[in-house]
Protein backbone atom coordinates (compact mmCIF):
# COMPACT_ATOMS: atom_id res chain seq x y z
CA UNK A 1 0.00 0.00 0.00
CA UNK A 2 1.34 3.40 -0.98
CA UNK A 3 1.25 5.30 2.13
CA UNK A 4 0.69 9.02 0.51
CA UNK A 5 0.06 12.26 2.47
CA UNK A 6 -3.59 13.28 2.13
CA UNK A 7 -4.31 16.73 3.50
CA UNK A 8 -7.54 18.39 4.31
CA UNK A 9 -8.08 21.35 5.23
CA UNK A 10 -11.72 23.27 6.43
CA UNK A 11 -10.73 27.03 5.11
CA UNK A 12 -10.18 29.41 9.08
CA UNK A 13 -8.74 32.46 9.53
CA UNK A 14 -4.63 32.33 9.74
CA UNK A 15 -3.40 30.64 11.23
CA UNK A 16 -4.99 27.24 9.40
CA UNK A 17 -5.75 24.40 11.04
CA UNK A 18 -5.02 21.41 8.91
CA UNK A 19 -6.00 17.78 9.42
CA UNK A 20 -4.05 14.95 7.81
CA UNK A 21 -3.58 11.08 7.63
CA UNK A 22 -2.01 8.67 5.84
CA UNK A 23 -3.75 6.46 3.37
CA UNK A 24 -3.10 5.07 -0.13
CA UNK A 25 -4.50 7.41 -2.90
CA UNK A 26 -4.30 10.48 -4.96
CA UNK A 27 -3.05 13.31 -2.96
CA UNK A 28 -6.01 16.14 -2.28
CA UNK A 29 -5.91 19.32 -0.77
CA UNK A 30 -9.10 20.53 -0.08
CA UNK A 31 -11.30 23.28 1.29
CA UNK A 32 -15.03 23.99 1.56
CA UNK A 33 -16.40 26.94 -0.57
CA UNK A 34 -16.09 30.15 0.85
CA UNK A 35 -19.30 31.24 -0.25
CA UNK A 36 -21.19 29.98 3.14
CA UNK A 37 -21.13 32.54 6.07
CA UNK A 38 -17.56 31.92 7.65
CA UNK A 39 -19.83 30.43 10.90
CA UNK A 40 -19.90 27.29 8.94
CA UNK A 41 -16.09 26.40 10.06
CA UNK A 42 -16.70 26.64 13.82
CA UNK A 43 -18.79 23.19 13.03
CA UNK A 44 -16.56 20.07 13.88
CA UNK A 45 -18.92 17.46 12.42
CA UNK A 46 -17.83 18.71 9.17
CA UNK A 47 -14.37 17.20 9.34
CA UNK A 48 -15.78 13.95 10.86
CA UNK A 49 -17.94 13.78 7.76
CA UNK A 50 -14.86 14.08 5.62
CA UNK A 51 -13.01 11.29 7.20
CA UNK A 52 -16.28 8.83 7.42
CA UNK A 53 -16.70 9.54 3.91
CA UNK A 54 -13.89 8.73 2.81
CA UNK A 55 -13.13 5.69 4.39
CA UNK A 56 -17.04 3.95 3.24
CA UNK A 57 -16.15 5.17 -0.47
CA UNK A 58 -12.61 3.83 0.39
CA UNK A 59 -13.83 0.29 0.50
CA UNK A 60 -16.56 0.41 -1.84
CA UNK A 61 -19.35 0.61 0.30
CA UNK A 62 -21.18 3.70 -1.69
CA UNK A 63 -21.23 2.79 -5.10
CA UNK A 64 -22.12 5.82 -7.23
CA UNK A 65 -24.84 8.12 -5.49
CA UNK A 66 -25.75 5.36 -2.52
CA UNK A 67 -24.79 5.67 0.68
CA UNK A 68 -26.48 9.01 3.31
CA UNK A 69 -26.20 10.11 6.90
CA UNK A 70 -27.23 12.49 9.36
CA UNK A 71 -25.83 13.90 12.11
CA UNK A 72 -27.71 16.14 14.89
CA UNK A 73 -24.85 18.50 15.82
CA UNK A 74 -24.03 18.71 19.40
CA UNK A 75 -22.80 21.81 19.92
CA UNK A 76 -24.60 24.68 17.96
CA UNK A 77 -22.16 28.05 17.66
CA UNK A 78 -24.14 31.53 18.71
CA UNK A 79 -24.66 32.21 15.22
CA UNK A 80 -26.05 29.74 13.68
CA UNK A 81 -29.45 31.54 13.97
CA UNK A 82 -28.20 34.40 11.96
CA UNK A 83 -28.00 32.65 9.08
CA UNK A 84 -31.06 32.73 6.75
CA UNK A 85 -33.21 30.16 5.42
CA UNK A 86 -32.60 29.21 1.97
CA UNK A 87 -36.05 28.06 1.54
CA UNK A 88 -38.05 26.01 4.08
CA UNK A 89 -40.26 22.51 2.78
CA UNK A 90 -42.53 20.24 4.64
CA UNK A 91 -41.03 17.38 6.88
CA UNK A 92 -41.77 13.86 5.23
CA UNK A 93 -43.21 12.44 8.84
CA UNK A 94 -44.22 15.27 11.71
CA UNK A 95 -41.19 15.27 14.29
CA UNK A 96 -42.03 17.61 17.16
CA UNK A 97 -38.94 15.54 19.40
CA UNK A 98 -36.64 17.57 16.59
CA UNK A 99 -37.72 21.36 17.01
CA UNK A 100 -34.97 23.16 17.18
CA UNK A 101 -32.44 20.84 16.11
CA UNK A 102 -29.92 21.61 13.53
CA UNK A 103 -28.89 18.39 10.93
CA UNK A 104 -25.87 17.58 8.23
CA UNK A 105 -27.44 15.75 6.25
CA UNK A 106 -26.23 14.22 2.74
CA UNK A 107 -28.23 15.82 -0.44
CA UNK A 108 -29.66 13.79 -3.22
CA UNK A 109 -27.46 11.96 -5.56
CA UNK A 110 -24.23 13.09 -3.19
CA UNK A 111 -21.65 10.33 -3.66
CA UNK A 112 -19.19 10.02 -1.03
CA UNK A 113 -16.44 9.91 -3.00
CA UNK A 114 -17.29 13.64 -3.82
CA UNK A 115 -16.77 15.07 0.03
CA UNK A 116 -13.27 14.25 0.39
CA UNK A 117 -13.22 17.61 -2.19
CA UNK A 118 -16.19 19.25 -1.22
CA UNK A 119 -18.62 19.44 1.55
CA UNK A 120 -21.44 22.35 0.13
CA UNK A 121 -22.27 20.45 -3.06
CA UNK A 122 -22.90 16.58 -1.23
CA UNK A 123 -23.99 18.10 2.40
CA UNK A 124 -26.46 20.37 3.63
CA UNK A 125 -27.14 21.78 7.11
CA UNK A 126 -31.32 22.46 8.08
CA UNK A 127 -33.20 23.19 11.22
CA UNK A 128 -36.35 21.59 12.57
CA UNK A 129 -38.30 24.55 13.18
CA UNK A 130 -40.96 24.51 16.05
CA UNK A 131 -44.00 22.88 15.03
CA UNK A 132 -41.63 19.84 13.67
CA UNK A 133 -43.50 19.90 10.38
CA UNK A 134 -41.04 22.12 8.63
CA UNK A 135 -37.37 22.48 8.07
CA UNK A 136 -35.63 25.12 6.79
CA UNK A 137 -32.61 24.76 4.50
CA UNK A 138 -29.42 27.07 5.60
CA UNK A 139 -26.70 25.85 3.48
CA UNK A 140 -25.40 23.65 1.02
CA UNK A 141 -27.49 21.84 -2.01
CA UNK A 142 -31.58 22.11 -1.45
CA UNK A 143 -32.33 18.30 -2.05
CA UNK A 144 -31.98 16.32 0.85
CA UNK A 145 -31.35 12.19 0.40
CA UNK A 146 -33.79 10.30 -0.68
CA UNK A 147 -33.84 8.30 2.83
CA UNK A 148 -34.71 11.59 4.79
CA UNK A 149 -37.85 9.81 5.60
CA UNK A 150 -35.82 7.15 7.68
CA UNK A 151 -33.17 9.55 9.02
CA UNK A 152 -36.21 11.36 10.02
CA UNK A 153 -37.68 8.76 12.09
CA UNK A 154 -34.68 7.37 13.45
CA UNK A 155 -33.16 10.90 14.63
CA UNK A 156 -36.49 11.41 16.34
CA UNK A 157 -36.84 7.95 18.35
CA UNK A 158 -32.91 8.70 19.23
CA UNK A 159 -33.18 12.49 20.92
CA UNK A 160 -36.41 11.51 22.88
CA UNK A 161 -35.14 7.63 24.11
CA UNK A 162 -30.85 7.25 23.32
CA UNK A 163 -30.18 11.12 22.91
CA UNK A 164 -26.21 10.23 23.45
CA UNK A 165 -26.56 8.81 19.60
CA UNK A 166 -26.28 11.65 17.34
CA UNK A 167 -25.09 10.31 13.81
CA UNK A 168 -26.73 8.07 11.63
CA UNK A 169 -24.90 6.22 8.55
CA UNK A 170 -26.47 4.12 5.68
CA UNK A 171 -24.28 2.66 3.78
CA UNK A 172 -24.34 -1.12 1.64
CA UNK A 173 -21.43 -2.95 3.01
CA UNK A 174 -20.57 -5.95 0.06
CA UNK A 175 -20.15 -9.23 2.03
CA UNK A 176 -22.80 -8.64 4.82
CA UNK A 177 -25.29 -7.33 2.20
CA UNK A 178 -24.67 -10.54 0.10
CA UNK A 179 -25.84 -13.14 2.77
CA UNK A 180 -29.06 -11.53 2.72
CA UNK A 181 -29.32 -13.21 -0.98
CA UNK A 182 -28.09 -16.75 0.24
CA UNK A 183 -30.60 -19.18 0.78
CA UNK A 184 -28.82 -20.12 3.34
CA UNK A 185 -29.92 -17.56 5.07
CA UNK A 186 -33.09 -16.47 4.58
CA UNK A 187 -34.14 -17.38 8.09
CA UNK A 188 -33.02 -13.92 10.13
CA UNK A 189 -32.09 -15.93 13.89
CA UNK A 190 -29.80 -17.95 11.47
CA UNK A 191 -27.77 -15.02 9.80
CA UNK A 192 -27.42 -13.41 12.80
CA UNK A 193 -26.37 -16.35 14.84
CA UNK A 194 -23.74 -17.36 12.13
CA UNK A 195 -22.29 -13.77 12.06
CA UNK A 196 -21.86 -13.74 15.91
CA UNK A 197 -19.96 -16.89 15.47
CA UNK A 198 -17.41 -15.46 13.08
CA UNK A 199 -15.15 -13.10 15.60
CA UNK A 200 -15.10 -13.14 19.59
CA UNK A 201 -15.11 -9.73 19.73
CA UNK A 202 -18.70 -9.34 17.80
CA UNK A 203 -20.94 -9.97 20.99
CA UNK A 204 -18.29 -7.97 23.45
CA UNK A 205 -18.68 -4.81 21.02
CA UNK A 206 -22.61 -5.50 20.23
CA UNK A 207 -24.02 -7.79 22.97
CA UNK A 208 -27.77 -6.80 21.82
CA UNK A 209 -26.19 -7.91 18.20
CA UNK A 210 -28.14 -6.99 15.20
CA UNK A 211 -31.43 -7.29 13.92
CA UNK A 212 -32.51 -8.07 10.25
CA UNK A 213 -35.01 -6.36 8.48
CA UNK A 214 -37.26 -8.19 5.83
CA UNK A 215 -36.83 -6.08 1.97
CA UNK A 216 -38.94 -2.88 2.10
CA UNK A 217 -39.18 -0.55 -0.75
CA UNK A 218 -36.36 2.03 -0.52
CA UNK A 219 -36.97 5.39 0.91
CA UNK A 220 -40.00 4.17 2.11
CA UNK A 221 -42.20 5.24 5.47
CA UNK A 222 -42.43 1.60 6.51
CA UNK A 223 -38.80 1.01 6.12
CA UNK A 224 -38.03 4.80 8.12
CA UNK A 225 -40.67 3.67 11.12
CA UNK A 226 -39.38 -0.20 10.93
CA UNK A 227 -35.28 0.90 11.62
CA UNK A 228 -36.52 3.52 13.81
CA UNK A 229 -38.50 0.66 15.87
CA UNK A 230 -35.10 -1.76 15.35
CA UNK A 231 -32.67 0.81 16.33
CA UNK A 232 -34.65 1.10 20.14
CA UNK A 233 -32.98 -1.79 21.57
CA UNK A 234 -30.19 -2.48 18.74
CA UNK A 235 -26.90 -0.03 17.23
CA UNK A 236 -26.89 -1.68 13.78
CA UNK A 237 -29.64 -2.89 11.80
CA UNK A 238 -29.46 -4.62 8.24
CA UNK A 239 -31.42 -4.08 5.37
CA UNK A 240 -32.12 -7.50 3.85
CA UNK A 241 -30.97 -7.40 0.02
CA UNK A 242 -30.14 -3.60 0.30
CA UNK A 243 -27.74 -2.23 3.46
CA UNK A 244 -27.20 -1.30 6.92
CA UNK A 245 -28.07 1.46 8.94
CA UNK A 246 -26.16 2.54 12.28
CA UNK A 247 -25.92 4.62 15.17
CA UNK A 248 -23.31 6.33 16.94
CA UNK A 249 -22.07 9.48 19.05
CA UNK A 250 -20.70 10.25 16.02
CA UNK A 251 -20.12 8.76 12.32
CA UNK A 252 -17.05 7.13 13.80
CA UNK A 253 -18.53 4.82 15.82
CA UNK A 254 -21.08 4.11 13.75
CA UNK A 255 -19.15 3.11 10.94
CA UNK A 256 -17.33 0.97 13.86
CA UNK A 257 -20.21 -1.11 13.77
CA UNK A 258 -20.33 -1.81 9.96
CA UNK A 259 -16.85 -2.83 10.08
CA UNK A 260 -17.38 -5.20 12.88
CA UNK A 261 -19.99 -7.20 10.86
CA UNK A 262 -18.78 -6.46 7.49
CA UNK A 263 -15.74 -8.35 8.99
CA UNK A 264 -17.57 -11.18 10.26
CA UNK A 265 -19.40 -11.82 6.54
CA UNK A 266 -16.24 -11.16 5.22
CA UNK A 267 -14.76 -14.55 7.80
CA UNK A 268 -17.74 -16.58 6.40
CA UNK A 269 -17.09 -16.11 3.28
CA UNK A 270 -13.68 -16.67 2.98
CA UNK A 271 -13.86 -19.98 4.69
CA UNK A 272 -16.89 -20.98 2.66
CA UNK A 273 -15.07 -20.09 -0.55
CA UNK A 274 -12.59 -22.62 0.16
CA UNK A 275 -15.26 -25.21 -0.01
CA UNK A 276 -15.50 -25.39 3.99
CA UNK A 277 -18.79 -24.95 6.16
CA UNK A 278 -17.08 -22.27 8.72
CA UNK A 279 -17.57 -23.81 12.22
CA UNK A 280 -17.54 -20.13 14.61
CA UNK A 281 -16.72 -20.30 17.95
CA UNK A 282 -18.57 -22.74 19.95
CA UNK A 283 -21.34 -22.10 22.72
CA UNK A 284 -18.60 -22.58 25.31
CA UNK A 285 -15.72 -20.72 23.13
CA UNK A 286 -18.21 -17.50 23.63
CA UNK A 287 -19.59 -18.06 27.33
CA UNK A 288 -16.06 -18.01 28.01
CA UNK A 289 -15.21 -14.54 26.07
CA UNK A 290 -18.39 -12.99 27.40
CA UNK A 291 -17.46 -14.37 31.10
CA UNK A 292 -13.78 -12.78 30.52
CA UNK A 293 -15.55 -9.21 29.56
CA UNK A 294 -18.05 -9.36 32.38
CA UNK A 295 -20.61 -9.77 29.80
CA UNK A 296 -22.46 -12.89 31.41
Amino acid sequence: MLDILIQYSIPLDPPRKTFKYLESGPALVTKMSTKPDQIMKEIPELQDIRHAAYWVSHRGWSEAGSGNFSIRLRDQPEDLRSIDAMAKRKMPLKAPELKGEYLLITTNGSRMRDMINELEGNVCLVRVLSNGEEYALLWGKERVTSEFTAHIAVQSMLKKERPEFRAVLHTQPTKLVALTHSPSFHSPEKLVDVLFRMHPENRAILPERIEVLPYAVPASLELGLATARALRSHRLVLWEKHGVVSIGGDLEEALDYVELMEKAAELYWTVASAGIEPTGLSDEQIAETLGAFGLM
